[in-house]
């Protein structure tokens, strides 16, 4: 754990307080900040994506395991998707 790490994590949790903060300050206020998943069902996406980049600093800062599947690619494979992708350009689509 290095120093950048731990400022990293830190830097990462005092911007969800800020955002949080920042919301209650509004909402006594009377305007509704946070309306996730009424205007737009797009927001559900947003959750996975959240969890992943938080994990993944949190596992760079303190050694947590990241499973990243590593995918060799076939030459033969990789060798006739050129010549598809190439006699397509060269037809014209």
């Amino acid at each position: 754990m290095t120093v950048q790490n731990l400022l990293s994590v830190c830097l990462f949790a005092l911007f969800v307080i800020m955002v949080l903060i920042r919301a209650a300050v509004l909402r006594k206020r009377g305007i509704q900040v946070i309306v996730f998943g009424q205007i737009d069902k797009s927001d559900f996406l947003l959750v996975p994506l959240v969890l992943a980049i938080a994990y993944a600093e949190l596992a760079n800062t303190f050694g947590l395991p990241i499973y990243i599947y590593k995918h060799e690619l076939n030459p033969c494979a990789v060798s006739r998707h050129r010549a598809f992708i190439l006699r397509k350009f060269r037809n014209g689509y």
